[in-house]
């Protein structure tokens, strides 16, 4: 359970970000992508992730120039994943955004 509360407080601070950006008048300038997750193992031992995320990207272009100054390589789980496998994560996303 103290696990969903650390979700759900992330979640609130999700949405505080989403405030500023309104109080401060930016959402048209905004460029945002957060994500807050914890990772889980299930009985199997295949690790997953529950995760809270929130974006503000206009287009792929966009996405690839926000990954590309994060830098260019992605850890997920306990990898570095390179190259073409992140050309397929920012496809991913870019569909997440895009409601696909």
């Amino acid at each position: 359970m103290e696990r969903d509360g650390f979700l759900f407080e992330m979640q609130r601070l999700h949405i505080e970000m989403e405030r500023v950006v309104r109080k401060y008048g930016v959402e048209d300038d905004y460029i945002g992508m957060v994500l807050s997750g914890l990772k889980v193992i299930d009985n199997e031992g295949h690790p997953s992730v529950r995760a809270i995320y929130s974006y503000s990207i206009e287009d792929y272009d966009t996405l690839d120039e926000m990954i590309d100054f994060m830098g260019a390589d992605v850890y997920i789980g306990q990898q570095w994943v390179q190259g073409e496998q992140v050309e397929l994560i920012k496809k991913a996303v870019l569909k997440i955004a895009e409601g696909r």
